[in-house]
């Protein structure tokens, strides 16, 4: 969810990220396309694992994501910690860590350890 959230977040927020990477990276003479390709590249960053758990049953990626979930359990502990008090840092704060924890507890209920633990083989009757 961090990265299709980033990713929204970051079209309606061009100059803004347009002045953060220039802050962050100096050396490289921003537009407002190298911003936009410097947030698809993060987000694709955020993709591969959740591709590799879905098209090819990488445990290994599974495991990555659990600790990449490491951050929305510290984001979602800080944020009921401090209490929110505006409703615009609802979801930033809150809900997209909450679905972030979800999905990956999903990754490791008994029916998606079954489904990852299949033995895969292929078909050599689908090449022909």
């Amino acid at each position: 969810m961090l990265g299709i959230t980033g990713l929204g977040a970051s079209f309606f927020e061009i100059e803004e990220s347009l002045v953060v990477l220039q802050q962050d990276l100096p050396m490289i003479e921003w537009t407002r396309d190298y911003v936009i390709v410097a947030n698809f590249s993060l987000f694709t960053i955020v993709l591969i694992p959740v591709m590799a758990v879905w098209c090819f049953a990488s445990r290994i990626a599974r495991l990555i994501m659990a600790v990449m979930c490491v951050l929305p359990i510290l984001a979602l502990g800080s944020a009921l910690f401090i209490g929110l008090r505006d409703d615009d840092l609802l979801f930033g704060l809150v809900v997209d860590p909450a679905l972030t924890i979800f999905a990956t507890v999903i990754l490791y209920l008994p029916s998606s350890s079954r489904w990852l633990s299949q033995e895969r083989s292929l078909d050599p009757t689908v090449f022909k």
